[in-house]
């Protein structure tokens, strides 16, 4: 009997012992997705105060990602808030957390998202021409803390990087892609991976073809520029982007557009200086095909006015000095300074020089210009005439 009375004391006191000292009758998280590396907030209600202080058991199913530890309550206390602190997640990564002891814990998931905040939408063109280049628009669900790195896949009719990068603080992005050429109108496809996928699509178009190219004027002079008119054989069924490539003394876009709709698109050219007359070729391409236009460049007619001087500078010059007869009064000048030239008039080309001069009979030098006047076209030109201007 002794024995008996002695085993079920036994078990009341273990049945007691097993008892948790906490009686936790809520647990919640202040926040249902947690970004990796910031903490998680948690709140517990108790069923009544702490009788005593004590520590409450805290673990989680991904010891890698939470670092958990006991929460200290003390006396009298009902209500606690603590937190749980993260590492960063590459990807959305679900979380179990778990408060309490044996036969009173209370489970809280918990969605870890990586620092880049989920796409919730990819803006692309509705239409392109294939073979050409493009940007989408990524926007974020929230703005991203820090720059960080994104991935989205294509169709295998449009590339795009490996990945993208996020720039920190704002909700939208622009990222570039290509696409590949195809011979009838085929959908391509970009979008996220992940359970939220987010796709977008665009029509990719037969490429457009160049009829040919137009100059205004034709011919130009070394220096100068032009108007040029690309002709496609048809309107653009879509924003359409066509190669330019043309000699290096020829500056022309690497690219123009001509927008959906239209069957021509304007650009300029701008030439080098030369001293010999040329024909050169500017093409224009696309993936079907490639058109050509010739364009006479003259010769720069300023340089040869220029060396003009140069040589009236050269002949007349004594010692490097030049007389100059101003109102009956001689003046002996010295160049100190490269000539420029000035606007063409009506009467040909006028060119300044810096120069110092002294009056004859004077003995104190001054700082003045030597103006040439120049008379003649292209390659031949001459000096009409030499006048000094004052400060």
């Amino acid at each position: 009997m002794a024995r008996l009375t002695l085993f079920l004391f036994s078990m009341l006191v273990c049945i007691a012992l097993a008892q948790p000292r906490f009686q936790i009758g809520s647990a919640q998280l202040l926040e249902q997705s947690v970004v990796g590396g910031n903490p998680i907030q948690i709140r517990i209600n108790l069923v009544s105060p702490a009788q005593a202080s004590g520590q409450i058991p805290v673990t989680s199913n991904r010891p890698d990602l939470c670092q958990t530890v006991p929460m200290t309550i003390q006396t009298g206390q009902s209500q606690l808030d603590f937190i749980v602190p993260t590492h960063p997640v590459e990807k959305e990564t679900s979380i179990l957390i778990s408060v309490g002891e044996y036969g009173n814990i209370r489970d809280l998931q918990v969605q870890l998202q990586p620092d880049t905040p989920p796409v919730s939408q990819l803006l692309l063109p509705p239409r392109m021409i294939g073979g050409d280049t493009g940007t989408v628009v990524v926007v974020l669900e929230r703005p991203a803390t820090r720059a960080s790195k994104l991935s989205l896949q294509g169709s295998p009719n449009l590339t795009l990087p490996a990945s993208l990068t996020v720039p920190a603080g704002v909700r939208q992005f622009e990222a570039p892609f290509s696409t590949r050429a195809v011979r009838q109108p085929t959908q391509a496809t970009l979008s996220t991976s992940g359970a939220r996928a987010v796709s977008a699509q665009t029509q990719l178009l037969p490429p457009v073809e160049v009829a040919g190219l137009q100059f205004t004027p034709d011919p130009i002079e070394g220096g100068q520029n032009c108007q040029v008119t690309l002709s496609l054989t048809a309107p653009a069924p879509a924003p359409a982007r066509v190669r330019i490539s043309a000699p290096a003394h020829l500056k022309v876009p690497a690219e123009v557009l001509v927008v959906e709709g239209s069957a021509t698109a304007v650009f300029s050219l701008t030439s080098s200086t030369t001293r010999a007359a040329q024909k050169s070729l500017v093409e224009a391409s696309t993936p079907a095909g490639r058109k050509s236009g010739s364009l006479t460049v003259e010769p720069t007619s300023s340089l040869f006015a220029l060396e003009t001087v140069q040589y009236y500078l050269m002949a007349s010059a004594r010692e490097g000095w030049l007389e100059v007869d101003e109102s009956g009064q001689k003046w002996r000048v010295k160049p100190t300074g490269p000539a420029r030239l000035g606007a063409l008039g009506p009467f040909g080309y006028s060119a300044s020089v810096p120069a110092q001069g002294q009056l004859q009979g004077a003995s104190t030098p001054q700082s003045l210009t030597l103006v040439f006047q120049l008379s003649g076209s292209k390659t031949t030109w001459k000096v009409t005439g030499v006048t000094l201007k004052h400060p």
